[in-house]
């Protein structure tokens, strides 16, 4: 891999094989955190459809399909 030949510690280097797990967890993580925020602040209901989109979309890229 061109990380470890010049030396960068990157994260795929650090998550390894549970590289896309930890992605997913973490698109996870931001999205509930917008969904908690927005329930919080009594958002309307298009709001919650653009958090909808943006987690399917971190999930589509995520999954590398």
């Amino acid at each position: 891999m061109d990380d470890v030949q010049i030396g960068v510690k990157s994260t795929a280097l650090k998550f390894g094989d549970n590289t896309k797990r930890w992605l997913m967890g973490f698109a996870s993580g931001v999205t509930g955190g917008f969904a908690v925020a927005g329930a919080m602040c009594h958002q309307p209901w298009l709001y919650f459809t653009g958090v909808g989109v943006v987690g399917a979309n971190l999930a589509y890229q995520v999954s590398g399909s």
